[in-house]
């Protein structure tokens, strides 16, 4: 695995770079593979890298997204009108400016109750790769790019520290509680072996804390993942740190 740190003094130059490292990626995986499977990440410090993606394949016309899927890497059990859901933030600022298939676009389901949810996105994940990507049944999926973000207590997706969901090792997708104070509580999301075996993860981070974090992690990685569900993520081929200062 090729570990790469990139940091930049803003988060519009970041987000600039990041667009056109999702933009080869497609390119990259239609070409040698006839689609490409994308991984999203929630939160807002991928918000303006999306509105640039969206903005350079509006300019270029050349990204094809209807050979692009779009997956979620977690999800906050709220309905996907509220202003929490990871999916209407995506909506928002990638899709609203993209013209891309429906059935192309993926998003974790937040009814019933979060183990079933859980348990019919794995399903959705296995279904798809079975019959569009030709992995065999049962086979571990492999996305083409995973992008992640990080939060000050180094978790990424929601994978808290010290959660049940960490110590997963066959799941895809399980359930997720979120720490006391952190709301929504509920949430579903994809477990290490999962995100793990993506061609290439790409962080996206911003501010002096979690670059301090990223810092600790690339100095020594494996003391690092005892504190930093982060610090547990690794590639099959490339995993790329674009951190802003700001």
């Amino acid at each position: 695995m090729n570990t790469i740190v990139h940091t930049f003094n803003d988060l519009t130059s970041l987000s600039t770079f990041g667009a056109e490292k999702i933009a080869d990626c497609i390119l990259g995986a239609v070409e040698q593979n006839g689609l490409c499977t994308l991984v999203l990440a929630g939160g807002t410090t991928p918000r303006l890298l999306y509105e640039h993606l969206a903005e350079m394949s509006k300019k270029s016309g050349t990204l094809p997204w209807h050979k692009t899927h779009l997956f979620w890497g977690d999800e906050r059990f709220v309905p996907p009108t509220d202003v929490r859901s990871n999916y209407l933030m995506v909506a928002k600022t990638l899709l609203s400016g993209i013209e891309i298939p429906p059935r192309n676009i993926h998003p974790m389901e937040t009814s019933g109750r979060p183990v079933d949810a859980a348990a019919a996105y794995q399903r959705h994940i296995q279904t798809f790769f079975t019959e569009e990507a030709g992995r065999a049944p049962g086979e571990m999926p492999v996305f083409d790019l995973v992008l992640l973000g990080m939060g000050a207590d180094g978790h990424t997706a929601s994978l808290f520290p010290g959660s049940d969901a960490l110590r997963e090792q066959h799941k895809l997708v399980v359930p997720a509680t979120a720490p006391a104070g952190v709301e929504p509580v509920d949430r579903i999301t994809l477990t290490l072996p999962v995100l793990c075996h993506a061609e290439q993860v790409m962080f996206v981070i911003s501010g002096p804390d979690k670059k301090k974090i990223c810092d600790e992690i690339q100095r020594d990685r494996l003391q690092a993942a005892a504190h930093y569900p982060a610090a547990n993520i690794t590639a099959t081929n490339e995993l790329l740190w674009i951190v802003a200062r700001e």
